[in-house]
């Protein structure tokens, strides 16, 4: 079975664990999920293959910023989340989160995820007062910006879109485009050596 590994990361508080153990379980857990593992695994089909995705959240404690690059090396694909309802977050994606990853992991796919999208619906009103169609714009300005694979979004409270995160993500593993799907034939991507197509 192949197995691949999937890092979250991206500011506390923004859903990434909550995200994975939706995703794992199939249901929002209901204990604290500060106090649990930082590792899971789920095994899946996907394109007709049988495979073991190793999903990890990135302790972000300031104690922690210095070793945490140490978990990133044979990783698959980066998850890089930003909460849609907390604007300081998605800044700290370009800020911190995208040049950490891409210092560390070059050549490693990764999207960007809009986490508790029930909460930006619910509202109409971020944090900061912005309509919720300005956050998705600057979300989506900011994925090109960053050159992320795509832009998704989810909640894992009412598991909305957690398996198109992870859909999309598997698809930027393979994927012979460049970011964002621009189909650009000077700039495709050599094709990956993937046990998945």
């Amino acid at each position: 079975m192949l197995s691949l590994k999937i890092v979250a990361v991206g500011d506390r508080n923004v859903g990434k664990r909550c995200l994975l153990r939706s995703y794992v379980d199939g249901q929002f857990p209901n204990d604290d999920v500060k106090n649990v593992s930082n590792g899971y695994k789920k095994d899946i089909e996907f394109l007709g293959k049988s495979i073991r995705l190793v999903l990890w959240d990135i302790n972000v404690e300031e104690e922690n910023a210095r070793l945490r690059h140490l978990t990133y090396p044979l990783t698959d694909l980066f998850l890089l989340c930003f909460s849609l309802v907390d604007q300081n977050s998605m800044d700290n994606i370009e800020k911190i989160w995208h040049r950490e990853i891409t210092r560390h992991c070059p050549h490693t796919p990764f999207i960007l995820v809009g986490t508790k999208s029930d909460l930006l619906d619910n509202n109409m009103l971020s944090s900061h007062g912005r309509c919720s169609g300005c956050v998705r714009t600057k979300a989506e300005e900011l994925c090109k910006r960053i050159h992320a694979f795509k832009y998704v979004e989810c909640s894992s409270l009412i598991r909305d879109g957690l398996d198109n995160v992870f859909s999309v993500g598997l698809h930027s593993i393979c994927s012979t485009q460049t970011p964002n799907g621009d189909e650009n034939e000077e700039e495709q991507k050599e094709v990956k050596n993937c046990v998945l197509m």
